[in-house]
């Protein structure tokens, strides 16, 4: 008597979540790091704005401003996003008549298996950009 076979083994479908779980191991440090590289570049983007709208300010004043109207810009850095959530930078400024930095802060978070991450972008009037970044590491129950 011939049997027909319909579906998968429990053996055959395991493999296939063993192969799926090894892929999304490598695929998400992947994800999480191209995330935060574009994060970056959008803080750049407006570090840069900033200090083009200082250097014009002290172009027309002759001294740096102590503040920065983002409304003058028309981005609000600190303002929260079209879907109701905080940016991922704070951004502030120092300046004095002839010196200015801004920093945008990197909000902070945490990714249980990947620890806390914290990033400090500063530009000054030079145009001279420091990133500084301290990635912690997880916590000890979620180290291999």
């Amino acid at each position: 008597m011939k049997r027909n076979q319909r579906g998968f083994t429990l053996i055959e479908i395991l493999v296939v979540l063993v192969v799926l779980a090894a892929l999304m191991g490598l695929a998400i440090p992947s994800y999480i790091n191209v995330v935060e590289k574009s994060r970056r570049q959008e803080a750049l983007t407006a570090l840069g704005a900033v200090k083009e709208s200082s250097q014009r300010a002290y172009g027309t004043n002759g001294v740096y401003p102590t503040a920065v109207d983002f409304a003058q810009l028309d981005f609000d850095p600190n303002a929260q996003t079209a879907a109701g959530t905080q940016r991922h930078f704070n951004y502030g400024i120092v300046s004095g008549d002839q010196a200015f930095t801004v920093t945008a802060t990197r909000n902070s978070w945490q990714f249980p298996a990947f620890g806390a991450r914290a990033c400090v972008i500063a530009i000054d009037q030079t145009g001279a950009v420091t990133i500084t970044e301290n990635d912690e590491d997880p916590p000890a129950s979620t180290q291999a």
